[in-house]
């Protein structure tokens, strides 16, 4: 199959995928968490025989279907649609790998979606322990497809050496299974669970927050320390299962904390600082007055609760550099075992989604192998990073991401360049010469200014 190439200015196909996808963690995870507090905080409402509180979680439901079943599915196909051009190797590769496992979240998936609407619209008319069990058969669909998602996202960052070595041998699906269940599989799977949980409070805290017309005091007190109560202990949790995350993390990936050009470990330091700032916060505007808990105050930890997801997410994605399916793919979709082929044979005669007639040697090696991580003049802009270098400054760095040594800070962090030496040199003239004739319009513009 010939892959397009998708450019996007300024921010790159990279934060397409990223903001679509912080999203989607944000709503999936509230998802698994929702299906699993629902039924909890129900039950208890029927031990009390509280029909008032009962009422109002029937409300949160409605809130809870929307937000899940529309926005939930929408950006989840927002997130394929996104990886399948930004990333055409990747996405092929994963799909082909866990093609059943993927076939089977899928399934939980549609359970889950259609037990949450019975859930809403049963309510009152099926009897309560039925109606129970409707509410922890969508705990259930919930927590399985995050299950199985877990394995395939953990796999990216450790595959493992078995599933490594069966895919250098072309042995690949005998192993499935032992990528499947990786090193990082539970401790990710604890950290997801843990946000999930924390999430779904957040939610609940919010949904609880606007209801003030139609509950009294002393339910909306119950109410908001009821949900607060899973909501610190989970978050409070994480930095436990951060931990545990890092030490099954290979020491290759690790090393990428000490490196500054990464941003890895300021981010991921927020996240910590973040989690417990939030529970701070929490604690702090629930218990002391709940009944003055509003939607300015349920923000406020809704948007701390975000920045901490997008720090975590962001920090799981740069913690794979320069991979995207560490030990087997670059993050140009190169596998590492094609190295060797191209630097021999040519990257552009062997590339899939790149063609040299289409464009020029120079600039669609460009594109087939920097534009995955870097745009021209927006993030991580080539233009500022060629600013005042010469040809032969360029050639320097290209023929050390060429070699490619181990001791060279680079390589942990981009990917190695490969094809001829022909076509090495095309990429550095083509560089050099969009550089300087960008500077010469900049210059054009300034003297025009001046006049």
């Amino acid at each position: 199959m010939n892959f397009p190439f998708w450019n996007v200015a300024i921010i790159g196909s990279g934060w397409v995928i990223g903001l679509i996808a912080i999203f989607h963690v944000i709503i999936s995870h509230f998802a698994v968490g929702g299906g699993l507090l629902m039924p909890i905080l129900e039950r208890q409402a029927l031990k009390r025989g509280d029909d008032e509180w009962r009422v109002l979680l029937r409300r949160n439901m409605k809130f809870f279907l929307i937000i899940t079943g529309v926005l939930g599915t929408v950006s989840g196909v927002g997130i394929w649609f996104s990886i399948g051009l930004a990333q055409p190797q990747g996405t092929s590769a994963l799909i082909h790998i866990f093609v059943f496992f993927w076939a089977i979240e899928w399934v939980f998936f549609l359970i889950e979606l259609a037990s949450a609407a019975v859930y809403y619209y049963s309510w009152g008319r099926i009897s309560d322990k039925l109606h129970l069990a409707v509410g922890w058969c969508y705990c259930i669909a919930s927590i399985a497809t995050l299950f199985f998602i877990n394995g395939i996202l953990s796999f990216m960052l450790t595959p493992g050496a078995e599933w490594i070595r069966a895919a250098w041998m072309d042995q690949a699906p005998g192993a499935v299974v032992s990528g499947f269940f990786n090193p990082t599989y539970w401790p990710s799977l604890f950290i997801r669970i843990l946000a999930a949980i924390a999430l779904a409070s957040v939610f609940l805290l919010f949904s609880f927050s606007r209801t003030t017309p139609y509950i009294s005091n002393r339910l909306k007190s119950i109410a908001l320390r009821n949900v607060v109560l899973y909501f610190i202990p989970a978050l409070l949790l994480l930095p436990i299962g951060l931990l545990w995350y890092l030490h099954m993390t290979p020491e290759s990936q690790q090393a990428l904390l000490k490196i500054p050009q990464t941003g890895i470990l300021k981010v991921g330091l927020w996240a910590i600082i973040g989690a417990g700032l939030t529970s701070a916060t929490a604690f702090i505007l629930v218990f002391i007055n709940p009944i003055q808990f509003g939607r300015k105050q349920a923000w406020i930890i809704l948007l701390l609760s975000a920045s901490v997801v997008a720090a975590s997410e962001y920090s799981r994605e740069i913690l794979r550099k320069p991979y995207i399916i560490v030990g087997y793919m670059y993050s140009n979709g190169i596998r590492e075992a094609d190295v060797k082929k191209f630097n021999k044979e040519g990257f552009l005669d062997n590339s899939l989604w790149v063609r040299k007639n289409d464009y020029g040697v120079g600039e669609a090696m460009f594109r087939g192998q920097c534009m995955s991580c870097h745009t021209w003049n927006g993030y991580r802009s080539m233009e500022k990073l060629l600013k005042g270098k010469t040809i032969e400054n360029l050639q320097t760095v290209l023929n050390m991401l060429y070699d490619y040594e181990p001791e060279s800070l680079m390589t942990h962090y981009m990917p190695p360049l490969v094809g001829t030496t022909a076509e090495r040199r095309a990429l550095a003239a083509w560089l050099i010469q969009k550089a300087n004739l960008c500077l010469e319009n900049e210059e054009k513009n300034s003297e025009q200014k001046n006049e």
